[in-house]
């Protein structure tokens, strides 16, 4: 338990400031790079690096170098694997499908896909919800309607094709008529 305070700890000494905060709060919408932060924020650039690497040291968020930019996204597992050791919960009574999907998103972002095997289908079930029964989406469409729910579109894609909630013809796929 005491690992587990350490890091709550370390996460609201992280969270402990304004800037920091809106900054978690832009970065919630989409990745951004430090300029474009500075420039929504209306601080300097060296004030946003200075509050970025509060974060990062707090495992909050993430950088990725893209050419000459740092993207820098929000790490929503940090959050959810403090959150689950500090307050472990019991398990799910069975035939609870909302809550149990619930579980693993954090708004319209999905944390992770569950270990177990009915949980999993449950969640593709409502990730599958999002295409049109009998229409068919060429692969670069259902990235586009994946990857805003996980950065593992490929993962996901495969997930929905395996358990036959999704089919896949060449680079084509089509959610079967319910």
């Amino acid at each position: 338990m005491a690992d587990v305070t350490e890091d709550v700890v370390e996460i609201y000494k992280a969270l402990a400031d304004a800037t920091r905060l809106r900054i978690m709060g832009l970065l919630a919408e989409r990745p951004r790079h430090g300029d474009d932060l500075a420039a929504t924020l209306g601080v300097s650039a060296p004030t946003v690096s200075h509050h970025l690497s509060r974060l990062k040291e707090a495992g909050l968020v993430r950088g990725d170098r893209d050419g000459p930019f740092v993207y820098y996204t929000l790490n929503l597992q940090r959050f959810h694997d403090v959150s689950r050791a500090l307050f472990p919960t019991a398990p799910l009574p069975k035939g609870d499908r909302a809550r149990t999907v619930a579980t693993f998103f954090t708004g319209d972002r999905l944390l992770r896909l569950p270990s177990s095997e009915k949980r999993r289908i449950w969640v593709l079930e409502a990730i599958v919800t999002r295409f049109r029964p009998g229409k068919v989406y060429t692969e670069r469409e259902v990235n586009a309607v994946l990857r805003p729910l996980f950065e593992d579109v490929a993962s996901l894609r495969r997930a929905l094709v395996d358990h036959g909630l999704m089919h896949r013809e060449a680079d084509r796929y089509r959610r079967p008529e319910d």
